[in-house]
């Protein structure tokens, strides 16, 4: 009988060239599936709610595929770790209905996005974070946001080899807030929608970096949304800072009839007391 094995998966983005499986190239999925591979004998193909790009991050990738492997779940949390890298984890293994897709059951999206607002590059942080030299209006950029937030035709924020049918998608919030860390000022944006377009995520934290530098207007992300013109928006922020952080789907968990996501509590043997 063919099973439906959902994962929930981190990783460290750094130096794989994104999560979708590329010829001759280090990409999370051809880890996962290579993995897969190892530890049932059996190819699997791995479909995904989120394909990440070159450097982005994830905590909470959501991907599932069709087997006939009869392990039991544990063995797929335990198992599939044992043969992947230490920057590419399963968290998370369930047993969903057939008709689950990762990607097209999924109802909203959720990214976060992380800016060092410090002069000197970070030896802690490398490749985890964007750092921004200039000092940052935190205020201006979330009353931006605010105007990208809702339906639109999101085409200014999208790169031109996008392969969405259609830009229109919906934005469901942006949350900028500003966390401590030492001494330093890091800005967190939660942003969470329906859907992604290529690169979106990357330009309205390029756009929004603009008008927190002052180099643009507060009305500037308005403007550039209503423009449908991808030139007139802001650059594409670097990669570091970017972690696909969640999916939402419909059943909230109630498909899910068995779930290894944590370690087992060991009583001690008394003879070692």
């Amino acid at each position: 009988m063919t099973r439906n094995i959902k994962l929930t998966v981190e990783y460290d983005g750094s130096r794989f060239f994104g999560f979708q499986r590329q010829e001759k190239l280090i990409t999370v999925q051809g880890e996962i599936e290579k993995g897969l591979k190892t530890l049932t004998g059996l190819d699997h193909n791995l479909t995904v709610a989120g394909r990440t790009d070159k450097g982005v991050h994830a905590t909470a990738q959501v991907c599932n595929f069709h087997t006939e492997c009869k392990y039991e779940l544990i063995a797929f949390l335990d198992g599939i770790n044992k043969y992947l890298p230490d920057d590419v984890k399963v968290v998370k293994a369930e047993e969903v209905e057939e008709s689950f897709n990762s990607r097209f059951s999924a109802r909203s999206r959720s990214y976060e996005y992380y800016i060092l607002n410090r002069r000197a590059p970070s030896a802690v942080h490398s490749k985890r974070i964007t750092r921004v030299k200039d000092p940052l209006d935190v205020d201006k950029m979330q009353q931006a946001a605010n105007d990208l937030v809702g339906y639109h035709d999101f085409s200014s924020f999208r790169t031109s080899v996008c392969q969405a049918k259609t830009p229109l998608t919906e934005l469901y919030s942006i949350k900028l807030e500003r966390i401590k860390f030492g001494d330093d000022l890091i800005i967190k944006a939660s942003i969470h929608g329906r859907a992604f377009l290529h690169n979106m995520v990357r330009i309205i934290m390029g756009t929004l970096v603009e008008i927190g530098k002052g180099t643009e207007d507060v009305d500037f992300a308005k403007k550039a949304l209503e423009a449908k013109d991808r030139t007139k928006a802001g650059p594409t922020l670097q990669p570091d800072g970017l972690f696909f952080v969640g999916v939402s789907y419909e059943d909230n968990g109630k498909l899910n009839h068995e779930v290894y996501d944590v370690q087992p509590v060991v009583k001690p043997d008394i003879s070692d007391l």
